[in-house]
């Protein structure tokens, strides 16, 4: 547990908007609370501890993740009370799309 209190930075993981964690189920992690100190993925227990979570996909021992993202995947997605945003909205929408295009590649 790092314990960092700073603006931006995970106080349980260390994750950044430019190293977020990743989970392939729940996808890369968001601020869990206003100041930016805990991410969503570390305030799970489940997510957290689950094998499959790699936390601060940039490190360079998760490098073989094939995650790297340039900025935090999930900012704008919800607005200032806590709702999913229009943007967000089209931003899942296109991943789904996405996600379904690749699956339906791999069976062919």
């Amino acid at each position: 547990m790092i314990m960092n209190t700073t603006y931006g930075i995970c106080k349980i993981c260390g994750c950044t908007d430019t190293n977020p964690c990743h989970n392939p189920k729940f996808g890369f992690c968001w601020w869990h609370d206003e100041q930016h100190t805990v991410c969503s993925h570390c305030t799970d227990a489940e997510i957290r501890e689950a094998p499959s979570t790699v936390h601060r996909v940039n490190d360079s021992q998760n490098s073989k993740t094939e995650l790297h993202v340039p900025h935090r995947a999930a900012k704008g997605l919800f607005d200032i009370d806590g709702n999913l945003s229009e943007v967000g909205l089209q931003i899942i929408s296109t991943l789904i799309h996405r996600n379904k295009e690749a699956s339906d590649g791999k069976k062919s």
